[in-house]
């Protein structure tokens, strides 16, 4: 249903599918550097706040990235020198499962048409910062099962934030990343807008 804000921009309102109202949320976030790992800390706040407000189960997050902790990570990112070596996704669920008794789970691969997820996630956000990485999850199984898919990017200025729900809810179908929504993965788009990758 659309309606218009005060200033007559339309609105649109997005309803979630009545089952993640009555099982646990699976979340797959792929990439877990400067900005995954902060997207990844940030949902645990959102699975307390979910349970605290009676969701049955709140949210499972598998956390995938292929990359391991360099010494430049250590600058921006929440890792330590004595990590370096270490794949970070490893080091960040550890973190996390620790500190919050939580059971979510960490795979150090990348997200590719090859990659094979052990469960098939609800939502997926991609965290990561080059036209390629974007077309690999693009034919990725995980693209595939996804009911939402939220695409944190990395310009060289900006962080541009794009959320597309997909063919198992209403809308039928989701764009693709490589027509719609071009500026994901093409060179054009980073001529125009300094986009990295």
């Amino acid at each position: 249903m659309k309606k218009a804000t005060k200033s007559g921009a339309p609105v649109r309102e997005h309803l979630l599918p009545s089952k993640l109202l009555t099982r646990q949320i699976k979340i797959l976030v792929a990439g877990c550097g400067g900005t995954g790992s902060a997207m990844a800390t940030g949902l645990v706040y959102l699975h307390q706040a979910l349970l605290a407000f009676g969701h049955p189960m709140g949210l499972h997050v598998t956390l995938v990235d292929g990359d391991k902790i360099s010494a430049s990570n250590c600058v921006r990112q929440p890792f330590a020198e004595n990590e370096i070596g270490l794949y970070n996704v490893e080091v960040l669920a550890t973190r996390i499962n620790l500190f919050w008794g939580l059971n979510w789970d960490a795979d150090a691969r990348y997200v590719n048409s090859s990659w094979s997820p052990t469960i098939h996630p609800d939502f997926l956000i991609s965290c990561v910062d080059s036209r390629l990485a974007r077309k690999q999850i693009a034919g990725s199984d995980a693209y595939k099962a996804a009911s939402h898919w939220l695409d944190l990017g990395n310009n060289t200025d900006t962080g541009p934030v794009r959320t597309w729900t997909c063919r198992s809810c209403q809308c039928g179908e989701w764009p693709a990343t490589t027509s719609k929504c071009r500026g994901t993965v093409s060179r054009d788009h980073q001529r125009r807008t300094g986009c990295a990758g």
